[in-house]
């Protein structure tokens, strides 16, 4: 294919292309505020089970805090499930990032190898390799972040049912360390965000 031809499959591409990357980075924007938005809600949820506990335990109501250690359990469960889709969700970011990146190097391959001008394509993958390792960190964060969880709902359900004073004390310092992570989860949202919109302003 001549130089023309393949210069003018390119003006007929590109268009359609950086549409479609626009399309999947608002819908990345959106989908990362909805994770906010939830993320939210279950570090309001986190503090008002560490309250309630600590509430309980100072009654010595022992029905009403069985009642609520299953109210924990599930609240776990349920960080767990979100945490898998995330860990899910950053991975499928990740190795989008990864093939954009290797596009970019062939496209710098093929215009050396034609003898075409590259500042482009440098610009571009300088842009994508920014954008793989925000993807890489994310990924990291969020896989670190689901193994915590795991850790900390294994620890809760050792602890279910035991009420002596150190087990007590236990399971105060679990709730605050929920507290904790999702307050991270939060700033690892905020971060995300942060990312799309920049992603979205140098597009």
């Amino acid at each position: 294919m001549s130089r023309i031809a393949v210069a003018l499959c390119l003006s007929i591409a590109l268009p359609s292309i950086a549409a479609a990357d626009d399309r999947d980075d608002r819908h990345e924007v959106g989908r990362d505020r909805r994770e906010l938005h939830d993320d939210l809600h279950d570090a309001r949820r986190a503090e008002w089970l560490l309250h309630e506990y600590d509430r309980l335990v100072a009654l010595h109501d022992g029905r009403a805090l069985d009642q609520l250690e299953n109210r924990v359990a599930l609240a776990l469960d349920d960080e767990l499930r979100d945490a898998d889709r995330d860990t899910a969700a950053a991975a499928h970011d990740l190795r989008r990032a990864d093939e954009e990146v290797r596009e970019d190097r062939s496209d710098l391959e093929r215009d050396r190898l034609q003898g075409g001008g590259a500042a482009g394509d440098f610009r571009e993958l300088w842009k994508d390799r920014h954008s793989q390792e925000n993807e890489r960190h994310d990924f990291l964060a969020q896989a670190d972040y689901r193994k915590r969880i795991i850790a900390l709902r294994d620890q809760w359900s050792r602890l279910r049912g035991r009420y002596s004073r150190e087990h007590l004390r236990s399971k105060h310092d679990l709730l605050e360390e929920l507290v904790r992570l999702s307050r991270y989860e939060i700033r690892m949202d905020e971060q995300q965000l942060h990312e799309d919109h920049d992603k979205l302003r140098h597009d």
